[in-house]
């Protein structure tokens, strides 16, 4: 039985540690390279004019609060692993690890998922594209500012057109979210199948329009699938 219990607490003692390891070694880099790239955008697109920049602030302050709120559970979770070794009886430390380190892991994988869903891996998504692309335009009307009295208006253009539509995908996408967690409240197959045809269906499609649109200005290298144009003339 002592075999059983110390086997427990080594298995959730390794994951903790790796769950230690990971956050510390990927995910805190990865929060802080993605709010990088969007202070700079923000900077920039106050530096060049008055651009919409209501996705950049949603994205910026969410991953700001999470990535503080996986600082206290990350502290929490090392002082737990250290309070473990002042258990002695081996069936008091597997408990210790069942009851306490456990939960803590817990809440500390919740908060780890909700930053998965604000820090996109770049070039894999839209959202990242319209970030990236965006600091590439405003990166070259800064300088053309700083270098003198040069013609912007492509560069204007694009940037204003890609911010507006990228707002509008911030409210399309939200609006995408809320009907998805509306549709629980349907019981009834039947129902939620009837919400899903009349209401999220539609909610997709506005949501798609608004993705068609933000390809037709995206350069190419920034978006992450093949274009309606590459589907047609590339099948062999």
């Amino acid at each position: 039985m002592k075999f059983r219990w110390r086997a427990i607490a080594k298995a959730i003692h390794i994951e903790a540690l790796t769950m230690v390891d990971m956050t510390k070694g990927h995910i805190i880099p990865a929060c802080i390279s993605y709010q990088n790239e969007l202070t700079r955008l923000l900077y920039q697109k106050k530096a060049c004019g008055n651009y919409d920049a209501s996705l950049e602030e949603h994205l910026l302050g969410g991953i700001a609060k999470l990535s503080s709120c996986l600082l206290k559970k990350l502290t929490a979770l090392e002082e737990a692993l250290l309070k473990s070794k002042e258990e002695e009886e081996i069936l008091a430390q597997a408990s210790f690890y069942r009851d306490k380190i456990f939960s803590v892991m817990a809440e500390l994988r919740l908060t780890v998922d909700e930053l998965e869903t604000l820090v996109a891996r770049k070039h894999w998504h839209i959202i990242p594209a319209c970030i990236s692309y965006q600091n590439e335009l405003t990166r070259l009307l800064y300088q053309k500012k700083a270098c003198g009295n040069y013609d912007a208006s492509l560069e204007e253009y694009l940037l204003d057109g890609i911010a507006k539509l990228s707002s509008c995908l911030l409210k399309k996408l939200t609006a995408l979210e809320e009907a998805l967690l509306k549709s629980k409240e349907e019981e009834e197959i039947l129902d939620q199948a009837s919400f899903y045809r009349d209401k999220i269906f539609s909610v997709m499609a506005e949501l798609r329009l608004t993705v068609d649109e933000l390809e037709t200005l995206v350069a190419r290298k920034h978006w992450p699938f093949p274009t309606y144009a590459e589907l047609l003339y590339s099948v062999v």
